[in-house]
């Protein structure tokens, strides 16, 4: 906004620069943007900024986790690729003076950014077998692997020696020395190129018993007089990787007296958000809650979904009630 003055004539002129506010305004989603008062809170509460600074968490404008939306709408969606750092811990949400759901935003850029990526025949069929949404199958490959991990994960712990056999003998990278070309096996060098996993990285191996697997052949106590009624649920992460995390947590409630269940391991929607592919998100979240619905009765559940309702309340239609 500018102002000028003219004494000549007594005549003022207040001249007003849109640069792309009107076409965020009329946005369904970016119009939230618009209510930023420029505090820096969010800058000062975010991790990766703090981290690596506003050149690499920054457009050619703006910059920080608001400064995606800022910089698709008074330039070009491209521009705001720097948003994808976002990891949509939502800790900018909660220091916002005016409550701007940063981390939503960001998701919706990183959809739009995979909308306008070209489909493929690699990408329909990788969609196709781990059931993306038909919207999100022009996402790219590695962020539709990192969206779907329960999927590959779920496949690899079937066959355990195979899937771990690509970090045999490896010892996990620093990653400070320069020289270090990482993993050079075959299947190390593949998983680079395809989904863009540094292979001086140690992969997480995979458990010969998923937790669920685990939890299953562990005889439970009676639940005679155990009035406390507790659902773990068994996420990707949990099943899949730090399955002795989950064990430990069952044996700990049941020692306490509560009686334990386990899900099954279905995703929840949190990877694919991450990547942007929020069609898939909404569909792994809906199938996560017919999961624990039978388990609903009589019981609020916390854990969970306490963190997803602060999150992305958008996938969910909650009822008041619980807490």
């Amino acid at each position: 906004m500018y102002w000028f003055h003219s004494l000549k004539r007594g005549l003022s002129h207040l001249v007003l620069i849109d640069n792309g506010r009107l076409k965020m305004r009329d946005d369904p989603v970016f119009h939230e943007a618009l209510n930023c008062i420029r505090c820096g809170a969010c800058l000062n509460s975010c991790a990766n900024f703090q981290t690596v600074g506003g050149h690499a968490f920054g457009g050619e404008t703006y910059s920080g986790g608001i400064g995606g939306s800022w910089e698709a709408g008074t330039s070009k969606l491209e521009n705001a690729r720097f948003s994808e750092l976002c990891t949509g811990c939502t800790r900018c949400v909660q220091n916002c003076p005016v409550r701007i759901d940063i981390p939503w935003l960001n998701a919706n850029l990183a959809s739009r950014l995979n909308h306008i990526e070209p489909s493929s025949a690699t990408k329909s069929l990788l969609g196709s077998l781990t059931d993306a949404d038909s919207v999100d199958r022009t996402t790219p490959v590695s962020k539709m692997f990192f969206g779907n991990y329960h999927y590959f994960a779920k496949w690899g712990s079937r066959f355990p020696s195979i899937a771990n056999s690509a970090d045999a003998g490896r010892t996990p990278s620093t990653r400070t020395n320069s020289s270090d070309e990482g993993n050079s096996s075959l299947a190390r060098v593949m998983i680079e190129k395809l989904v863009g996993v540094d292979r001086r990285r140690a992969l997480p191996p995979l458990p010969k018993q998923t937790f669920v697997e685990e939890a299953n052949s562990i005889e439970p106590p009676s639940n005679k007089g155990r009035e406390i009624k507790v659902v773990i649920f068994a996420d990707a992460f949990t099943n899949y990787g730090m399955t002795s995390r989950g064990i430990a947590t069952l044996m700990v409630l049941r020692e306490l007296g509560a009686d334990v269940v386990v899900s099954e391991c279905v995703p929840e929607g949190r990877a694919a958000m991450s990547q942007g592919m929020i069609a898939t998100a909404k569909q792994h979240a809906r199938a996560a809650t017919r999961e624990l619905d039978p388990h609903r009765k009589g019981a609020c559940r916390k854990s969970w979904f306490s963190f997803w309702r602060p999150c992305h309340p958008a996938l969910f239609s909650f009822r008041r009630g619980c807490s």
